[in-house]
């Protein structure tokens, strides 16, 4: 597999993952929960001026394991990316690259899960810390450390 293969599975990879993470959080509560399992706080501007909420940590103990989602399905996605990679540094590099889908879906979904409700309302995940957390830090954190991870259990057994 070419190193550009690599990078375009795991850009696919991590858009699946971002998918996927996405999907269960959601059918569990909100568009804006998900990011709230990133640390990225929500924003809601109106008469009062404007608050941030972590929605996630006010759910309760069960909706806790939400927190686990993303980390979990990066480092399933950089595994997948690193498949048929013979070195832990290849296996990174592949994991890593899942950065690229996963932060294109998280630049979408930031765009269009933004709402204005009239009277000067307002809701929606400011959109630098959910870029750089759950668009860039995530994936690059758990998508490489998955990556890795499989590629040294497959050096190790040869």
């Amino acid at each position: 597999m070419t190193r550009r293969e690599r990078i375009a599975g795991g850009g696919a990879a991590g858009a699946a993952a971002w998918l996927l993470g996405y999907s269960i959080t959601y059918l569990a509560a909100a568009d804006r929960v998900e990011r709230n399992a990133h640390f990225a706080d929500v924003r809601v501007r109106g008469m009062g001026g404007a608050r941030t909420f972590d929605l996630l940590s006010r759910a309760g103990s069960q909706a806790d394991l939400l927190y686990l989602l993303p980390p979990l399905a990066l480092l399933a996605a950089g595994a997948v990316a690193a498949a048929g990679v013979r070195t832990p540094r290849a296996g990174a590099i592949g994991g890593a690259a899942t950065t690229a889908g996963y932060l294109l879906a998280t630049v979408a979904a930031a765009l269009v899960s933004n709402h204005e409700f009239g009277g000067g309302i307002a809701a929606g995940v400011p959109l630098g810390p959910a870029l750089l957390l759950a668009g860039v830090a995530y994936p690059l954190v758990f998508g490489t450390a998955g990556g890795a991870a499989v590629a040294a259990v497959r050096a190790g057994l040869r």
